[in-house]
């Protein structure tokens, strides 16, 4: 099967763009060609890679803003407690993974780049991804997807035993609102099974989008593989809702050469998360 996803960059700011990686000379044993990344995105080559829509900044806790290629604007922030139902960054960050509670083979990412949203809880916005086109899932991540409906967040990056990065969201929303995000994420997915990805190149490359449940995980999951046609990176986005929280996992195969396993790292992480 072909590979071609591109994963959100990690970093301070966890929705930064990363772009999709062109044919490198040697292709990889899977006949798709891996490209090794910089600190906190795939690299791109001179030619043929795809291009991605900018992501919304992850470095102030503003709501509803676009996950992908649509501007939204930002939600008005409440006084900490918001009703008294949702949990503030500050206590999601308790629920993120450290360094000697990782399971095996995982490590903190350099810094790990962790970030959290303090005291505030927003408001619900105007949701984008239902407005953004199908391109806008080139490049999606875990911090993009969790925007519309967002309330709190924290979030951090991780390395598996490959060097392969993965984002680590843990998101809180308000009452009803993490089952909307599901429903919107899965109708979103649903309606892009096949589009045409532009390339730096001036090109485009087909994209196959697929959405399937993983059993037993959360109240319910979403694994979506975003996968081109062509010698491209793949991506994969692992969603999961825990009651009115969601965890939220990106990686792709630039650089290992192989997915991460994030359905283990998933089933590992929502023991923490009450």
């Amino acid at each position: 099967m072909s590979k071609l996803r591109i994963p959100a960059a990690a970093g301070a700011v966890l929705a930064s763009v990363a772009l999709l990686s062109g044919c490198q000379s040697s292709p990889k044993p899977s006949a798709t060609a891996a490209v090794s990344p910089p600190a906190a995105a795939p690299s791109v080559s001179a030619s043929d890679t795809a291009s991605a829509p900018a992501a919304p900044s992850s470095s102030a806790p503003a709501a509803a803003a676009s996950p992908s290629d649509s501007s939204g604007g930002s939600a008005p922030a409440s006084p900490a407690g918001g009703g008294g139902a949702v949990p503030t960054g500050t206590a999601l960050k308790a629920m993120l993974p450290a360094a000697a509670t990782l399971p095996s083979g995982w490590t903190l990412d350099g810094s790990g780049n962790e970030f959290d949203t303090g005291t505030n809880i927003m408001d619900p916005g105007v949701p984008q991804l239902p407005q953004n086109s199908c391109k806008g899932w080139t490049n999606q991540g875990a911090e993009g997807l969790s925007v519309d409906y967002r309330a709190s967040y924290a979030s951090i990056n991780l390395s598996d035993a490959n060097k392969a990065s993965v984002s680590v969201v843990i998101a809180a929303y308000h009452p009803g609102d993490a089952a909307k995000l599901l429903a919107e994420i899965r109708t979103s997915a649903d309606g892009c099974k096949s589009y045409q990805a532009d390339t730096l190149g001036g090109g485009q490359t087909q994209m196959a989008l697929s959405d399937s449940p993983v059993a037993g995980l959360g109240d319910e999951s979403a694994l979506l593989k975003n996968v081109p046609q062509g010698h491209f990176v793949s991506q994969e986005n692992l969603v999961v809702r825990l009651g009115d929280k969601v965890l939220l996992l990106d990686g792709s195969d630039a650089g290992s050469g192989q997915l991460p396993d994030l359905t283990t790292l998933a089933q590992a992480l929502v023991k923490n998360i009450k």
